[in-house]
Parts: C-alpha cells; sequence; structure tokens
C-alpha cells in the first residue's frame, strides 16, 4: 500500500493556442516550485514521525512535464500500478506558496482542495475525510473543497491517479 504526494518542477507559459513560450519569464516560483518544496518539507517530518506500525508507504515525488501533459505524474501512477502497488491516494501540492492576490489582500489561513466527481468516488470520500480533519485539528484554517476533479479546462498530478481509479486529491492555495 502507498500513499503518493506530489509537486511538479516544471514551469512555463502557454499561449491561448496551446504552444509554449520559451522566451517568457514562467511563474515557477510559485507554479510549482512552491509545491516542489512543500513534499520536500513534508517528507523532511515524515521521516522524523511517521507512526510505527503502519503497513502503508508514503512516496514523495518531485514530477516532471505537468505543464507538457501530466507526464512525469502518469509514468508514476501507471509504473505503480504495473508494479502491482496498491495506491491507496494519489495527491498533489500545486501552487501552494502565494498568500497575496492581485489587489495586495492576502489569505494565509485557507486553501483549496479539489476532488472528482462522482460523489461516492475515492476522491470525494478523500476530500471530505480532509475537509473534517481540517475542521477538527485546525480550526483557525479554512479547508475549502472544490467538488470536481480541477479547475475548468485544467489539469494536476493527481489525475492519472483517478483515472486508474484511485483517490486523488490535489492541494492550491485559495488565492491563485
Amino acid at each position: 500500500h502507498v500513499v503518493v504526494m506530489t509537486g511538479h518542477y516544471d514551469s512555463c507559459v502557454c499561449s491561448a493556442g496551446g504552444s509554449f513560450d520559451s522566451t517568457s519569464t514562467a511563474p515557477g516560483a510559485d507554479d510549482d516550485g512552491s509545491g516542489t518544496s512543500a513534499i520536500v518539507e513534508l517528507a523532511r517530518v515524515f521521516a522524523k514521525r511517521y507512526p510505527k506500525g503502519l503497513s502503508s508507504s508514503v512516496i514523495f515525488a518531485a514530477v516532471a512535464a505537468e505543464e507538457q501533459g501530466l507526464y512525469g505524474s502518469r509514468q508514476l501512477a501507471e509504473r505503480l500500478h504495473e508494479q502491482g502497488y496498491k495506491v491507496i491516494a494519489g495527491m498533489t501540492d500545486d501552487i501552494v506558496g502565494n498568500t497575496t492576490t492581485e489587489d495586495g489582500s492576502t489569505d494565509s489561513t485557507s486553501m483549496r482542495i479539489f476532488a472528482a466527481d462522482p460523489d461516492n468516488s475515492p476522491s470525494r470520500e478523500l476530500g471530505r475525510y480532509v475537509w473534517a480533519l481540517d475542521r477538527v485539528y485546525l480550526p483557525n484554517f479554512e479547508v475549502l473543497p472544490v467538488w470536481r476533479l480541477d479547475r475548468i479546462g485544467r489539469g494536476g498530478d493527481h489525475e492519472p491517479y483517478v483515472t486508474l481509479g484511485d483517490a486523488g486529491l490535489r492541494f492550491t492555495e485559495r488565492v491563485e
């Protein structure tokens, strides 16, 4: 049994026509240097505090080519399945480092989680669990569930897991 937590380390500026702009500055610090940094920090904390006796493993992975089509996360998800692992959840931290909006207001006390249809799917059940954990353990921090796979017309590294039937969540800042 494995739980997978990812962030992606590629970044790009995509044009409206779907081609990639190789000369402009891309938003890499937030999309998704912040997610990659978050999983490294989570790995550091888990290494010291992981509960003894659990039969599941947690895989922390920085994946590539999210911006080009989720290639890194798709390869990892498929490889885990091909090797016979039971994937409990595939989660991604994607755009988790910005707390200031374009108008200068800030929000460092909330985040969104995206959990895919249908309503009784493994993703929705995991999303409800995370939402409940927030209410119990972090009452001053608000998790805002969004009951869909991702933002309209967008995708994230949790998607390949959802496609394979696993629970998948995307954690992201509220003020993206």
